[in-house]
């Protein structure tokens, strides 16, 4: 009885593990030649390190990001997602592969990665002017707006999150069709105090 029981335990153990390896994609298919030989002796010890360490969240995620710090995009986003599914619950690799596909041009699957970053570090700061810019790049002016208030209500003098919100509420009060994009500009620099320019928009409102 004890050795059927086992038997069963050692099959539903091997069938998860079985399938949980199936979830990684292949580790990325990285060319070498024609690279700066420095470069490549990066590329190709990460490389090397993530094969040996196939399961280890951290090896693959620095083969990301040593890919990503050299363009390597399309690799570094398969990289970041085989430690997404290693290490799900971590900000960091949700965060970097957020801005990956962002590079990439998928907007949608960048603004779901960056969410996910969020939710597992509310407080940063990078991550939440990322989205913020992504909502109002891909048209969710609300959620931008939103976004860009929320991080002003603990950082009131961050430049960054004033300077986008107050771009935000001009572009949406002028639209480009009546100024067009170079008379927007001009605005922007005639308004040398950041901090002023959402206190602007709403007085023009």
């Amino acid at each position: 009885m004890i050795s059927i029981r086992l038997g069963v335990v050692l099959t539903l153990l091997c069938l998860f593990g079985c399938s949980d390896r199936a979830t990684l994609p292949p580790l990325p298919d990285v060319r070498l030649e024609g690279l700066d030989s420095a470069v490549a002796a990066q590329i190709g010890a990460a490389l090397e390190t993530a094969r040996a360490r196939e399961r280890d969240a951290e090896a693959n995620g620095r083969l990301g990001m040593v890919l990503q710090a050299y363009l390597k995009l399309d690799e570094a986003e398969v990289a970041y997602r085989r430690t997404r599914l290693l290490a799900p619950d971590a900000f960091e690799w949700a965060y970097l592969h957020a801005v990956v596909l962002q590079g990439l041009g998928r907007n949608q699957d960048a603004l779901v990665a960056l969410r996910e970053a969020i939710s597992r570090r509310s407080d940063d700061v990078a991550a939440g002017l990322r989205l913020a810019g992504l909502l109002a790049e891909t048209g969710d002016a609300a959620g931008a707006r939103n976004r860009f208030e929320t991080l002003l209500r603990s950082r009131p003098d961050l430049p960054q999150a004033n300077l986008g919100l107050g771009r935000l509420l001009l572009a949406l009060l002028l639209s480009p069709m009546v100024v067009g994009k170079d008379g927007l500009g001009l605005l922007f620099e005639l308004v040398d105090d950041v901090s002023g320019l959402p206190q602007l928009a709403r007085d023009l409102v």
